[in-house]
């Protein structure tokens, strides 16, 4: 049996992108961005400045986006498209958006469509369980386990809790 593959669920809120960057390299993870429109009003957030940053590391999904993202109920743009782009990719991924709790996010609706599909796990990076980060160290480890955590990392993770 094959080991899942990791999707992880990232919310820039509060972060930089160099700590997106930092987890990106140590999980071995492309990142999908999965707003409607890439832009923010932090400019170093913006889809330019991303793709410059994680270079081929980076894909805009908007197929992926809330097109109600300015207010209304969530709805997602193009789910099958957004399957198929997630197809085109190998490895971990991560899923990008603002909210920093993604329960009150459209991007627990995309976990939730890549949850399931067969043989993907989607651990989100901001529950606050010590289990949920437990997860991700095994999940890392068993995607890549000739690497070691980085303390960026954790401390990462220990900010979200």
């Amino acid at each position: 049996m094959s080991e899942p593959r990791p999707v992880f669920g990232f919310g820039y809120s509060g972060k930089t992108p160099h700590d997106l960057l930092a987890v990106a390299e140590d999980l071995g993870a492309t990142v999908l961005d999965i707003r409607f429109s890439p832009r923010s009003r932090r400019p170093e957030w913006s889809r330019k400045r991303l793709s410059q940053l994680l270079g081929p590391r980076y894909i805009h999904v908007p197929q992926f986006g809330n097109v109600n993202f300015k207010g209304g109920p969530v709805q997602i743009s193009d789910p099958e498209g957004g399957l198929a782009a997630f197809d085109a990719t190998s490895g971990a991924v991560i899923l990008v958006c603002i909210c920093a709790d993604s329960s009150t996010c459209h991007r627990s609706n995309v976990a939730a469509l890549l949850g399931a599909v067969p043989g993907v796990r989607v651990v989100e990076m901001d529950l606050p369980r010590e289990t949920d980060s437990v997860e991700m160290d095994l999940l890392r480890e068993k995607d890549q386990p000739d690497r070691q955590a980085r303390p960026s990392q954790m401390a990462l993770a220990e900010t979200e809790r």
